[in-house]
């Protein structure tokens, strides 16, 4: 998911979207969640927050081509 936010702004909030919804079939699915899952959720997170901010980054602008010249 988190590969598939630099391709362009519409998959950045798919992904998004897509992980809302394990996020929520893990927290209410069909049984209640144990430490291990918050630990897997709290890990995933991290992970899928890192990608996210390299995705950013990625497509911030060189300074080199978007300032003006003097």
């Amino acid at each position: 998911l988190g590969a598939m936010g630099n391709a362009n702004v519409y998959a950045f909030v798919l992904s998004g979207l897509l992980a809302l919804e394990f996020l929520h079939h893990t927290l209410l699915g069909p049984r209640p969640p144990q430490r291990r899952d918050w630990l897997g959720l709290v890990g995933a997170a991290g992970l899928y927050a890192a990608l996210m901010l390299l995705s950013v980054a990625t497509l911030w602008p060189d300074p080199a081509i978007s300032s003006c010249p003097t």
